[in-house]
């Protein structure tokens, strides 16, 4: 291996090459390619039904893929070592078993396996969240499981934190509680962040990158600024009835009638906001979408 892929290796926690995954002969996964970066916070957005979860249980070698590499701290994910599962932090849609105990016995459980366990991290936390750890965990809300369950997350301060829609469950006040705390972890400990969601707000407030996935297929991975100047809506007023313009390979979704038109497209270059005008003798103005416009577009 030459330097720099070892370097490469080093700045990412998660790598997942060329990676297929499916169940009795159905395709979840396709071909998809994902990298995570030391320190970065990651939105994973789709809809329901689009790979999220099984994308992310086989970057944590919970799945086998069928095809490619998925990598933690450059080991296999299926076959990693205790100390990288050490480094590790997942959190499910729900918490779904040692419902018999309390969060403060499950704590106390989980924090048996972990050799920097933070019982008074993890206290701070729930004091936060408003959480009583003396009930038990069948008598609480679906939002106070899931709360209880990214507790059992962060008590060991991981290096790599993965949720799968951590704030389904949460009430606005809460989720946007929950979003500052993972910024903060972020912040004070370098944490590397993936979370899956179909909430775009979500991802607006806690994420600099995002990975958009429809059936099985990342459709963009990069950061969400870049995104938003790659997709934007153009509005048309040509001196002549337009052309088909639907062919063009940029655009997403048209609707023209007469001299208007109004085209959503992929990849424009406002460089080229002049050679579009000539070509199609038009008067054009863009409009900036927002992300979940955009997501609405691609997923159309």
């Amino acid at each position: 291996m030459n330097l720099s892929n070892m370097d490469n290796l080093e700045s990412n926690v998660l790598t997942l090459n060329d990676v297929y995954k499916s169940y009795e002969g159905k395709p979840v996964l396709q071909g998809v390619n994902l990298t995570l970066k030391k320190g970065a916070v990651m939105g994973l957005l789709g809809e329901n039904g689009s790979g999220k979860t099984t994308l992310l249980k086989t970057a944590l070698g919970l799945l086998r893929p069928n095809r490619g590499e998925t990598l933690i701290f450059a080991e296999d994910a299926w076959n990693m070592s205790a100390n990288t599962k050490q480094r590790l932090g997942y959190v499910a849609q729900t918490l779904d078993c040692f419902h018999w105990m309390t969060p403060q016995e499950l704590f106390m459980y989980t924090g048996a396996f972990y050799q920097n366990w933070d019982a008074i991290k993890v206290k701070s936390l729930a004091d936060k969240m408003h959480i009583d750890t003396t009930q038990r965990i069948s008598n609480m809300s679906e939002g106070q499981r899931q709360q209880t369950s990214i507790l059992q997350a962060l008590g060991h301060s991981p290096e790599l934190l993965v949720l799968d829609e951590p704030v389904a469950s949460l009430d606005p006040s809460a989720r946007r509680s929950f979003i500052k705390e993972l910024i903060d972890i972020n912040l004070d400990e370098q944490t590397s962040i993936l979370f899956s969601t179909h909430i775009t707000s979500d991802i607006e407030r806690a994420a600099a990158d995002i990975a958009m996935l429809k059936a099985g297929k990342v459709l963009y991975q990069g950061g969400i600024d870049e995104l938003k100047e790659q997709v934007v809506r153009i509005h048309i007023a040509s001196e002549s009835n337009l052309a088909d313009v639907s062919s063009d390979p940029l655009v997403l979704k048209h609707q023209v009638a007469g001299n208007t038109g109004r085209l959503t497209v992929k990849g424009f270059d406002v460089k080229g906001l002049d050679v579009w005008e000539k070509q199609l003798n038009a008067k054009i103005t863009v409009e900036q979408l927002s992300l979940e416009d955009i997501f609405l577009e691609l997923n159309a």
